[in-house]
């Protein structure tokens, strides 16, 4: 989408104006109000792109610890010495892993929902643009 030439001679408010204008309808344009508007973009940029790598480094930390058992495992395959107390140590680490993932899903799925959320709104809100 393009804009026309503003009318307005200052480019940092027709920058303003043009890039928030939900927020300059309803209130008189001030430098300050622009400065805020564009701090709090700025925060919430920054919020939106830590909660999803927030996301994606805990899900790459426990997929990992999972990759680790596997490739220990895969390391006696065949081997014949192996004792039950072998299996029942990685048994029981596998277990542990397992737990910590049940609860990291519990205490981060509200994060998760956010994400994917803000995400899907994001991706609606381009598409509508280009509709336009």
């Amino acid at each position: 989408y393009a804009n026309n030439c503003p009318s307005i001679h200052d480019p940092i408010k027709a920058f303003l104006i043009a890039n928030y204008p939900q927020v300059f309808l309803v209130f008189p344009y001030s430098g300050f109000l622009g400065a805020f508007t564009k701090f709090l973009n700025i925060i919430a940029t920054f919020t939106w792109s830590f909660t999803d790598l927030f996301v994606i480094i805990v899900s790459i930390g426990l997929s990992t610890k999972f990759h680790q058992i596997n490739e220990d495992l895969l390391k006696v395959k065949g081997k014949q010495w192996i004792n039950s107390q072998f299996w029942t140590e990685y048994r029981a680490y596998y277990r542990e892993i397992v737990n910590l993932v049940n609860i990291v899903d519990i205490e981060i799925s509200k994060i998760v929902l956010l994400s994917i959320s803000n995400n899907l709104f994001f991706i609606c809100v381009q598409m509508l643009r280009s509709l336009e």
